[in-house]
Protein backbone atom coordinates (compact mmCIF):
# COMPACT_ATOMS: atom_id res chain seq x y z
CA UNK A 1 0.00 0.00 0.00
CA UNK A 2 1.05 3.60 -0.66
CA UNK A 3 -0.46 6.75 0.82
CA UNK A 4 0.33 10.43 0.21
CA UNK A 5 -1.38 12.98 2.45
CA UNK A 6 -1.21 16.79 2.44
CA UNK A 7 -3.83 18.53 4.56
CA UNK A 8 -7.22 17.42 3.20
CA UNK A 9 -5.61 15.95 0.05
CA UNK A 10 -5.02 12.22 -0.17
CA UNK A 11 -3.70 9.78 -2.79
CA UNK A 12 -3.68 6.05 -2.01
CA UNK A 13 -2.68 2.95 -3.97
CA UNK A 14 -3.26 -0.58 -2.73
CA UNK A 15 -2.94 -3.95 -4.43
CA UNK A 16 -0.90 -5.66 -7.13
CA UNK A 17 -0.16 -4.55 -10.68
CA UNK A 18 0.41 -7.06 -13.47
CA UNK A 19 -1.34 -9.95 -11.70
CA UNK A 20 -3.94 -11.96 -13.68
CA UNK A 21 -5.94 -12.55 -10.48
CA UNK A 22 -5.42 -9.48 -8.28
CA UNK A 23 -5.98 -5.76 -8.94
CA UNK A 24 -4.49 -2.40 -8.02
CA UNK A 25 -6.85 0.18 -6.50
CA UNK A 26 -5.85 3.84 -6.83
CA UNK A 27 -7.78 6.69 -5.19
CA UNK A 28 -7.36 10.47 -5.24
CA UNK A 29 -9.39 12.62 -2.86
CA UNK A 30 -9.67 16.41 -3.05
CA UNK A 31 -6.32 16.72 -4.87
CA UNK A 32 -5.24 20.19 -6.02
CA UNK A 33 -4.34 19.52 -9.68
CA UNK A 34 -2.58 22.88 -10.02
CA UNK A 35 -0.18 21.73 -7.32
CA UNK A 36 0.41 18.47 -9.18
CA UNK A 37 1.03 20.42 -12.38
CA UNK A 38 3.75 22.43 -10.66
CA UNK A 39 5.35 19.28 -9.22
CA UNK A 40 5.51 17.76 -12.72
CA UNK A 41 7.00 21.00 -14.15
CA UNK A 42 3.89 21.73 -16.17
CA UNK A 43 2.78 25.17 -17.34
CA UNK A 44 0.00 25.46 -14.74
CA UNK A 45 -2.86 25.56 -17.24
CA UNK A 46 -5.17 23.23 -15.28
CA UNK A 47 -6.60 23.93 -11.83
CA UNK A 48 -9.31 22.57 -9.57
CA UNK A 49 -9.97 19.81 -7.06
CA UNK A 50 -9.83 16.21 -8.28
CA UNK A 51 -11.53 13.16 -6.85
CA UNK A 52 -10.88 9.96 -8.80
CA UNK A 53 -10.85 6.17 -8.54
CA UNK A 54 -9.22 3.55 -10.77
CA UNK A 55 -9.10 -0.23 -10.67
CA UNK A 56 -6.29 -1.82 -12.70
CA UNK A 57 -6.18 -5.56 -13.33
CA UNK A 58 -4.83 -7.97 -15.91
CA UNK A 59 -1.28 -8.36 -17.10
CA UNK A 60 1.03 -5.46 -17.95
CA UNK A 61 0.80 -6.50 -21.61
CA UNK A 62 -3.02 -6.43 -21.57
CA UNK A 63 -4.22 -4.27 -18.68
CA UNK A 64 -7.89 -3.63 -17.92
CA UNK A 65 -8.65 -0.26 -16.35
CA UNK A 66 -11.93 0.98 -14.90
CA UNK A 67 -11.91 4.58 -13.71
CA UNK A 68 -14.14 7.44 -12.72
CA UNK A 69 -13.24 11.03 -11.90
CA UNK A 70 -14.61 14.42 -10.95
CA UNK A 71 -12.86 17.78 -11.20
CA UNK A 72 -15.10 20.32 -9.49
CA UNK A 73 -14.80 23.20 -9.74
CA UNK A 74 -12.04 23.55 -12.29
CA UNK A 75 -10.39 25.73 -14.89
CA UNK A 76 -8.19 25.44 -17.97
CA UNK A 77 -6.25 28.69 -18.29
CA UNK A 78 -8.97 31.36 -18.42
CA UNK A 79 -11.85 28.90 -18.98
CA UNK A 80 -13.60 28.11 -15.68
CA UNK A 81 -16.20 25.36 -15.29
CA UNK A 82 -18.40 23.95 -12.54
CA UNK A 83 -17.38 20.33 -13.05
CA UNK A 84 -15.75 17.82 -15.38
CA UNK A 85 -16.70 14.26 -14.51
CA UNK A 86 -17.25 10.82 -15.94
CA UNK A 87 -16.09 7.26 -16.36
CA UNK A 88 -13.33 5.94 -18.61
CA UNK A 89 -12.76 2.21 -19.06
CA UNK A 90 -9.80 0.82 -21.01
CA UNK A 91 -9.61 -2.68 -22.42
CA UNK A 92 -7.59 -4.45 -25.09
CA UNK A 93 -9.44 -3.01 -28.10
CA UNK A 94 -10.16 0.54 -26.94
CA UNK A 95 -11.69 3.03 -24.55
CA UNK A 96 -15.30 3.29 -23.41
CA UNK A 97 -16.15 6.75 -22.10
CA UNK A 98 -18.99 8.72 -20.58
CA UNK A 99 -17.78 12.27 -19.89
CA UNK A 100 -19.70 15.43 -19.04
CA UNK A 101 -18.45 18.99 -18.75
CA UNK A 102 -20.73 21.45 -16.95
CA UNK A 103 -19.54 24.97 -17.63
CA UNK A 104 -22.55 26.34 -15.73
CA UNK A 105 -25.83 24.72 -14.64
CA UNK A 106 -27.26 25.49 -18.10
CA UNK A 107 -24.17 25.07 -20.32
CA UNK A 108 -22.85 21.52 -20.79
CA UNK A 109 -20.90 19.21 -23.11
CA UNK A 110 -20.98 15.39 -23.25
CA UNK A 111 -18.90 12.73 -25.00
CA UNK A 112 -20.02 9.11 -24.76
CA UNK A 113 -19.30 5.85 -26.54
CA UNK A 114 -16.38 3.74 -27.70
CA UNK A 115 -13.06 4.77 -29.27
CA UNK A 116 -10.85 1.93 -30.60
CA UNK A 117 -7.12 2.16 -30.08
CA UNK A 118 -6.69 2.41 -33.85
CA UNK A 119 -8.19 5.91 -33.65
CA UNK A 120 -5.09 7.07 -31.73
CA UNK A 121 -2.49 5.27 -33.86
CA UNK A 122 -0.89 6.23 -37.20
CA UNK A 123 -2.49 4.49 -40.18
CA UNK A 124 -0.26 1.58 -41.30
CA UNK A 125 1.01 1.95 -44.90
CA UNK A 126 -0.89 -1.18 -45.98
CA UNK A 127 -4.18 0.38 -44.78
CA UNK A 128 -3.85 3.70 -46.63
CA UNK A 129 -6.58 4.02 -49.26
CA UNK A 130 -8.06 0.62 -48.45
CA UNK A 131 -11.28 1.89 -46.89
CA UNK A 132 -11.88 -1.48 -45.22
CA UNK A 133 -14.71 -1.79 -42.68
CA UNK A 134 -13.66 -1.95 -39.03
CA UNK A 135 -12.77 -5.31 -37.53
CA UNK A 136 -15.35 -6.83 -35.13
CA UNK A 137 -15.31 -4.91 -31.85
CA UNK A 138 -13.23 -2.03 -33.33
CA UNK A 139 -15.90 0.26 -34.79
CA UNK A 140 -15.91 3.89 -33.66
CA UNK A 141 -19.13 4.77 -31.85
CA UNK A 142 -18.91 8.21 -30.23
CA UNK A 143 -21.71 10.71 -29.60
CA UNK A 144 -20.86 14.35 -28.85
CA UNK A 145 -23.55 16.79 -27.78
CA UNK A 146 -23.74 20.15 -26.07
CA UNK A 147 -26.02 22.92 -24.99
CA UNK A 148 -25.07 26.45 -26.06
CA UNK A 149 -21.42 26.63 -24.93
CA UNK A 150 -19.57 29.93 -24.45
CA UNK A 151 -17.06 30.36 -27.29
CA UNK A 152 -14.71 31.88 -24.71
CA UNK A 153 -13.44 28.33 -24.14
CA UNK A 154 -11.11 29.01 -27.10
CA UNK A 155 -9.11 31.40 -24.91
CA UNK A 156 -8.17 28.43 -22.75
CA UNK A 157 -6.17 26.97 -25.64
CA UNK A 158 -4.58 30.01 -27.26
CA UNK A 159 -3.62 33.56 -26.33
CA UNK A 160 -3.70 34.66 -29.99
CA UNK A 161 -7.36 35.73 -29.71
CA UNK A 162 -9.04 37.65 -26.88
CA UNK A 163 -12.47 39.10 -26.01
CA UNK A 164 -14.15 36.04 -27.50
CA UNK A 165 -17.95 36.01 -27.22
CA UNK A 166 -20.75 34.00 -28.79
CA UNK A 167 -22.03 30.44 -28.41
CA UNK A 168 -21.39 27.06 -30.00
CA UNK A 169 -23.76 24.09 -30.02
CA UNK A 170 -22.81 20.64 -31.28
CA UNK A 171 -24.61 17.40 -32.08
CA UNK A 172 -22.10 15.03 -33.67
CA UNK A 173 -21.82 11.27 -34.15
CA UNK A 174 -18.53 9.59 -35.09
CA UNK A 175 -18.62 6.11 -36.65
CA UNK A 176 -16.54 4.08 -39.09
CA UNK A 177 -13.12 2.67 -38.30
CA UNK A 178 -10.23 4.14 -36.34
CA UNK A 179 -8.26 4.61 -39.55
CA UNK A 180 -11.24 6.07 -41.44
CA UNK A 181 -13.70 7.71 -39.02
CA UNK A 182 -16.98 9.05 -40.42
CA UNK A 183 -18.86 12.05 -39.06
CA UNK A 184 -22.49 13.07 -38.96
CA UNK A 185 -24.45 15.89 -37.39
CA UNK A 186 -23.83 19.62 -37.17
CA UNK A 187 -22.08 22.41 -35.25
CA UNK A 188 -23.80 25.78 -34.93
CA UNK A 189 -21.99 29.04 -34.06
CA UNK A 190 -23.98 32.15 -33.17
CA UNK A 191 -23.03 35.69 -32.21
CA UNK A 192 -19.30 35.12 -32.53
CA UNK A 193 -16.92 38.01 -31.92
CA UNK A 194 -13.19 38.16 -31.16
CA UNK A 195 -10.08 40.34 -31.19
CA UNK A 196 -6.54 39.62 -32.43
CA UNK A 197 -4.27 41.90 -30.34
CA UNK A 198 -1.11 41.15 -32.33
CA UNK A 199 -2.77 42.49 -35.48
CA UNK A 200 -4.71 45.28 -33.77
CA UNK A 201 -8.01 44.04 -35.20
CA UNK A 202 -11.36 42.83 -33.88
CA UNK A 203 -14.34 41.23 -35.58
CA UNK A 204 -18.05 40.52 -35.04
CA UNK A 205 -20.92 38.77 -36.79
CA UNK A 206 -19.59 35.19 -36.82
CA UNK A 207 -22.76 33.14 -37.44
CA UNK A 208 -22.51 29.84 -39.29
CA UNK A 209 -23.39 26.16 -39.35
CA UNK A 210 -20.98 23.33 -40.12
CA UNK A 211 -22.78 20.23 -41.45
CA UNK A 212 -20.82 17.01 -41.07
CA UNK A 213 -21.43 14.27 -43.61
CA UNK A 214 -19.62 10.97 -43.88
CA UNK A 215 -17.13 12.28 -46.43
CA UNK A 216 -17.15 16.08 -46.07
CA UNK A 217 -17.69 19.17 -43.95
CA UNK A 218 -20.00 21.82 -45.42
CA UNK A 219 -19.60 25.34 -44.07
CA UNK A 220 -22.70 27.48 -44.52
CA UNK A 221 -21.80 30.87 -45.94
CA UNK A 222 -21.04 33.30 -43.13
CA UNK A 223 -20.02 36.94 -42.94
CA UNK A 224 -17.70 38.51 -40.37
CA UNK A 225 -17.34 42.27 -39.99
CA UNK A 226 -14.29 44.30 -39.05
CA UNK A 227 -14.61 47.08 -36.45
CA UNK A 228 -15.72 49.51 -39.18
CA UNK A 229 -18.49 47.21 -40.42
CA UNK A 230 -16.76 46.03 -43.63
CA UNK A 231 -17.39 42.33 -44.46
CA UNK A 232 -15.56 39.15 -45.34
CA UNK A 233 -17.76 36.28 -46.57
CA UNK A 234 -16.62 32.65 -46.45
CA UNK A 235 -18.37 29.38 -47.38
CA UNK A 236 -17.91 26.02 -49.07
CA UNK A 237 -16.95 22.48 -48.20
CA UNK A 238 -13.99 20.27 -47.35
CA UNK A 239 -13.73 16.60 -48.27
CA UNK A 240 -12.60 14.25 -45.51
CA UNK A 241 -11.18 10.77 -45.93
CA UNK A 242 -9.00 8.63 -43.66
CA UNK A 243 -8.45 11.45 -41.11
CA UNK A 244 -7.16 13.80 -43.81
CA UNK A 245 -8.76 16.74 -45.62
CA UNK A 246 -8.95 16.07 -49.34
CA UNK A 247 -10.90 18.00 -51.96
CA UNK A 248 -11.71 21.60 -51.18
CA UNK A 249 -14.21 24.11 -52.56
CA UNK A 250 -14.11 27.34 -50.57
CA UNK A 251 -14.98 30.89 -51.62
CA UNK A 252 -13.66 34.00 -49.85
CA UNK A 253 -14.83 37.49 -50.73
CA UNK A 254 -14.18 40.76 -48.90
CA UNK A 255 -14.68 44.49 -49.29
CA UNK A 256 -12.16 46.89 -47.72
CA UNK A 257 -11.80 44.31 -44.93
CA UNK A 258 -9.19 45.22 -42.31
CA UNK A 259 -6.71 42.44 -41.49
CA UNK A 260 -3.89 44.46 -39.88
CA UNK A 261 -4.04 47.74 -37.99
CA UNK A 262 -1.02 48.09 -35.72
CA UNK A 263 2.22 50.07 -35.45
CA UNK A 264 3.78 48.12 -38.33
CA UNK A 265 1.06 48.24 -40.97
CA UNK A 266 -2.48 49.16 -41.96
CA UNK A 267 -3.79 46.57 -44.43
CA UNK A 268 -7.28 46.24 -45.90
CA UNK A 269 -8.35 43.70 -48.52
CA UNK A 270 -10.74 43.49 -51.43
CA UNK A 271 -10.85 39.81 -52.44
CA UNK A 272 -12.77 37.43 -54.65
CA UNK A 273 -11.08 34.07 -54.25
CA UNK A 274 -12.21 30.54 -55.09
CA UNK A 275 -10.11 27.63 -53.78
CA UNK A 276 -10.72 24.23 -55.40
CA UNK A 277 -8.78 21.06 -56.07
CA UNK A 278 -7.05 19.19 -53.26
CA UNK A 279 -6.00 20.91 -50.04
CA UNK A 280 -2.39 19.77 -50.60
CA UNK A 281 -2.61 20.70 -54.30
CA UNK A 282 -4.99 23.70 -54.46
Amino acid sequence: GLQLVSGDQRITADGVIGSPTESLQVRAENVDVAQLDRLMLGDERLSGRLTAYASIRGTTAAPLVEGKFSLAPGAFRMFAFDSLAGTVNYAERGVTMDIRLDQTPTAWFTATGFAPLTLFRPTPPQMVGVGAPPAPGEAVDIQIASSAIDLGVIQGFTSYVTDVTGVLQANVKVSGSGYDPRFGGAIDIRGGAFAIPALGTDYTGLDTRIDLQSDRFTISEFKILDNRGFPMTIGGNLGLHERAVGDVNISITSENFEVIDNELADLKLDTNVQITGELQQP
